[in-house]
């Protein structure tokens, strides 16, 4: 028989009134976001995938070539299902609205989170405590409403927004499970935990301490309750890798292989760091939410709340080990981007605090309330004041990405593709696009966005165009699914995803695949190649390299058509199709390979 658990009092707040504060910090954080929209480069990158999921091509970035370009799985699909509407908003501008509707969400679902911790079983039962009134200011929020980095990527067009929204979820769902005394975590919760990896792979932190909490709260502890938590939050991840497997004959994401994710470059690592929290002056507030956040600790340790401590520390756990991940791997070529989700994590439990308003709390209620008003005073000069030190890019390779583009669109909120019409990409989309219908099945490279090489394509390559091109998201999504292209970095490339890195540069842009593969692969066989454009020993080898079977049947996974034999073929060696790597000098990669 299932033991009873006691359900601990709700707290009684200050009306209406007393949630106001976190209402204001999400209506603030909202208006920064707005005022901030854009659609990033890389955002293009997944709106052509879904472009051509939406067109009947599936989720891929080149028609007729399975490689998974889109980082995060959720937001493809979600981007997707917006599909029917398109008529009423185009699919840029459901990028920006969908992201900031999660940002916010997130940030104020944490906020209520906090306060479920803190105010019901936490500091409710502290002595003196009990009864007391409370009103309800936000803390974490603050930082989180008064970084700069947050505004932007609460729209970006990337799935950032939704990152913060599903942490805020879960981390609601589990202090409410908790506050309230419910003997198990409800099925929705479950399942939003193990879509962690699915909005993002680096999350997969996140959920294993999620999972932990989950399973904790479960009472009483029974292994068909451990199944129905595993089946709940574990039956769509493991469903969408084994598709992932069968589809793309891959493990993760292409630009996971492409940015060596689990290479380590400490040193890069650090500069990143240092080029969010410097700028900001974070520590200060970091501090502050600390020493808040040991007072609560303290107070639950002490009446032995055991579950309250753990959904204390674990956010924290794992918003410092998300960190440490991101630094090991040299961070991003994007200004704070990747480390926004492990701050988000580590301020998840004092993202608001519940401040006694009764007489006999008073000393209480002046120390929260001093702890907020310190971290307000830095909001205010952080908001309007501070910023990082450079415009576009920085010494160190690392971007202010929105200010880059925004410098080059000329436009103060580029969302629309057609808003970067100044943008170089666009107007050599344009061109590509242009050259398709007049001068179909060609390859064409450029070189300073001008046509260098145009030769034809092989016969049996069906693509109206092959364009070679380094920047692939604006380029690619006004370009149309028609101009097949043929990425110079390998984020959307088989090839150039796979090639190894002998020097570290600049994030995410360490690997480049020079012209002779891609001129050994879509060109026509006898078509002239002028040395300039690749010599004629790189492309012998190139060729020689194609024909070897590590490449040879790498490309055959994802150019061939998927049938039943393909996808379990795929399925069997996804694996071993993850870890080719060969060298990016064709001469080098053919007796790497053959």
């Amino acid at each position: 028989m299932p033991v009873p658990v006691e359900t601990a009092p709700a707290p009684r707040w200050s009306g209406v009134w007393g949630w106001a504060p976190v209402v204001a910090a999400g209506a603030v954080f909202a208006e920064r976001g707005w005022a901030r929209r854009w659609v990033s480069d890389d955002a293009f990158i997944t709106l052509r995938c879904v472009q051509n999921l939406l067109a009947g091509h599936g989720p891929v970035f080149n028609v007729g070539e399975r490689v998974e370009a889109s980082t995060s799985t959720v937001w493809e699909l979600v981007l997707a299902a917006m599909g029917p509407v398109r008529g009423l908003l185009p699919l840029e501008w459901w990028a920006v609205l969908l992201g900031l509707a999660c940002a916010v969400g997130g940030l104020v679902l944490a906020q209520v989170g906090a306060v479920e911790l803190a105010g019901t079983r936490g500091l409710a039962g502290a002595r003196g405590l009990a009864g007391a009134r409370r009103l309800v200011l936000p803390l974490g929020a603050l930082v989180v409403g008064a970084l700069p980095p947050f505004w932007d990527f609460a729209t970006s067009g990337l799935e950032t927004g939704m990152v913060f929204g599903w942490l805020g979820l879960c981390f609601w769902g589990l202090g409410r499970t908790w506050a309230r005394g419910y003997p198990r975590v409800p099925w929705w919760l479950a399942f939003a935990i193990g879509l962690g990896p699915l909005v993002r792979p680096d999350l997969a932190v996140f959920t294993a301490g999620f999972a932990a909490l989950a399973l904790s709260l479960s009472h009483p502890f029974t292994w068909r309750g451990v199944a129905r938590l595993a089946v709940l939050g574990g039956a769509v991840p493991v469903a969408c890798e084994l598709f992932r497997m069968a589809y793309y004959a891959a493990v993760v994401p292409t630009p996971a292989v492409a940015k060596s994710a689990a290479a380590a470059w400490w040193s890069q690592g650090r500069l990143y760091l240092s080029d969010l929290v410097h700028p900001y002056r974070l520590w200060f507030p970091v501090a502050v939410v600390a020493l808040v956040g040991l007072v609560l600790l303290v107070g639950m340790a002490r009446r032995r709340e055991v579950l309250g401590v753990a959904l204390l520390v674990v956010p924290v756990v794992c918003g410092l080990a998300h960190g440490l991940f991101v630094v090991r791997v040299g961070g991003d070529f994007m200004h704070a981007r990747l480390l926004l989700p492990s701050l988000f994590g580590v301020l998840l439990p004092v993202m608001a605090v519940p401040v006694p308003v009764r007489r006999g709390a008073l000393a209480a209620g002046v120390a929260a309330g001093a702890a907020v008003g310190v971290a307000g005073a830095w909001a205010v000069v952080c908001a309007t004041s501070w910023r990082v030190p450079y415009a576009g890019i920085g010494p160190h390779g690392i971007a202010d990405e929105r200010g880059y583009y925004l410098a080059i669109a000329h436009r103060a909120n580029p969302v629309r593709v057609s808003d970067y019409a100044e943008n170089p990409h666009y107007q050599a989309a344009v061109a590509a696009k242009a050259l398709a219908r007049t001068r179909p099945h060609r390859l064409v490279v450029d070189d300073d966005f001008l046509p260098r090489l145009d030769a034809p394509l092989r016969p049996e390559l069906r693509a109206a165009l092959v364009a070679r091109h380094f920047n692939i998201g604006v380029f690619g999504y006004a370009a149309g699914p028609d101009v097949f292209v043929a990425d110079e970095l390998g984020l959307a490339d088989p090839i150039g995803a796979r090639l190894v890195v002998h020097g570290r540069t600049r994030p995410g842009h360490e690997k480049f695949l020079v012209a002779a593969w891609h001129i050994a692969r879509f060109a026509d066989p006898g078509a002239p190649i002028p040395p300039g454009d690749a010599t004629p020993e790189d492309l012998a080898a190139a060729r020689q390299a194609l024909a070897c079977p590590p490449v040879r049947d790498l490309l055959a996974a994802v150019d061939e058509p998927l049938t039943v034999g393909r996808a379990v073929s795929n399925l069997v060696h996804a694996m071993r199709f993850t870890r080719v790597r060969f060298d990016p000098a064709p001469v080098v990669a053919a007796r790497q390979v053959c």
